[in-house]
């Protein structure tokens, strides 16, 4: 399964003032975080078909037998979407041109002769390769099954997981339910970080260093993407007549668009590096690597979080309750159980609309679409595509 992520146009930001002033940065990164990047799933059909050139011979080409693009709507909530700093235990870019990880400064730690840069009870130093396979494998993960980055999984170490910067928001997200059983998720409760957002855009500002960039990453969670690929591949398989074509190939793509906003430094050569051209010639005089070596920097520590659906604890639950017992208690026959879950802290109700649904709603229509050979460009408008209504009795969730 593929998710791709995109950046919005331009690429990246240069602003003096937010460059040399980390209030004005972190105000605008809460600025950028109200608006939600677009995530969309592109289905594609194609095969292999052959042409005749003018001097006779033959050459192959890809043709497209459908392409569409559906727009599933984002949770809409009435607040904030919650910050997260990654954790320290994974390894990312932290102001240096390596991906690093933060270590406890123990005593024996800092009798390492290579323990990197540090302060007060931390110490940061260069990622293994096999630190930064773990990450990347573990963050491949989280996406395709739809955990937010602050998700933990069973066995895990907790400083790797992702914690949430504001108290607000780590009181409204702690207790979700259980993931899929197969990763057996925590019903853990989100931490705060060793350093706050503020503090990192403190940081990027006082870095001296005339390429550095503060990239700030959206994610989208709360479907199981590897399950909805599968069901809309298999549809679209069992839709489209293939016999007389050589070569079918089937592709369901996940897409965010404009996931991250790129803060450069104001300066020549960053304005330079930003340009393809800029790349290219000085890659082409074997400087680019020495220029990332001297004067390089780069901060990937921190984005917000926009759900598709999400569970929230119930705070009249006891542990315990499961959805009948729950429902049995409360006296309401009019919440479906399906739209809970038993956590250890007692029962979380499922806000917006579960991938399953989407699917069963969408079904149909994908079937159509792929039968009747939909052909959009890829700059087309993605087809809107929101999950079934759903009323939610509102008055068992309280949230603060």
């Amino acid at each position: 399964m593929s998710v791709d992520r995109q950046d919005a146009k331009g690429g990246g930001m240069f602003d003096a003032r937010r460059d040399k002033r980390g209030e004005a940065l972190y105000r605008f990164l809460l600025e950028q975080a109200a608006t939600p990047p677009t995530f969309r799933i592109k289905c594609q059909g194609t095969h292999e078909d052959t042409a005749s050139n003018p001097d006779g011979s033959s050459s192959t080409r890809t043709a497209v037998d459908f392409r569409f693009y559906l727009q599933p709507r984002l949770l809409h909530e009435d607040v904030p979407p919650p910050i997260f700093i990654v954790g320290d235990r994974s390894a990312t870019f932290r102001g240096r041109s390596v991906k690093e990880i933060e270590i406890a400064a123990t005593a024996d730690y800092r009798k390492d002769p290579e323990r990197g840069e540090g302060s007060g009870t931390t110490w940061r130093r260069k990622a293994s390769k096999p630190e930064r396979a773990a990450t990347a494998e573990r963050d491949k993960l989280l996406t395709e099954r739809g955990l937010p980055p602050w998700g933990l999984m069973t066995g895990e170490n907790p400083r790797v997981q992702a914690c949430i910067d504001s108290e607000e928001s780590r009181r409204r997200h702690q207790a979700t339910a259980p993931g899929p059983p197969s990763l057996q998720f925590e019903d853990n409760s989100p931490s705060a970080p060793t350093k706050s957002l503020h503090q990192w855009a403190d940081d990027y500002c006082k870095s001296t260093k005339s390429l550095k960039e503060f990239k700030f990453h959206k994610v989208i969670y709360g479907w199981d993407l590897e399950n909805l690929r599968r069901k809309i591949h298999r549809t679209l398989e069992e839709n489209w007549d293939t016999k007389d074509i050589w070569r079918p190939e089937i592709t369901v793509t996940f897409e965010v668009l404009e996931a991250d906003v790129s803060i450069r430094s104001d300066s020549w050569l960053s304005w330079m590096l930003a340009r393809t051209w800029g790349k290219i010639l000085l890659c082409i005089l074997l400087l680019y690597p020495l220029l990332l070596w001297l004067f390089g920097g780069e901060w990937r520590v921190a984005g917000s979080a926009y759900s598709l659906a999400r569970w929230v604890h119930l705070e009249d639950s006891i542990p315990g309750d499961d959805a009948e017992t729950y429902c049995h208690r409360m006296n309401d026959v009019s919440i479906h159980h399906s739209d809970l879950k038993s956590t250890p802290r007692g029962v979380s109700m499922l806000m917006g609309v579960s991938e399953e649904a989407w699917f069963r709603e969408w079904e149909g229509r994908i079937a159509g679409y792929c039968r009747s050979g939909v052909n959009m460009p890829a700059s087309a408008a993605a087809i809107d595509a929101p999950g079934p209504s759903k009323v939610s009795p509102t008055y068992v969730i309280q949230q603060p």
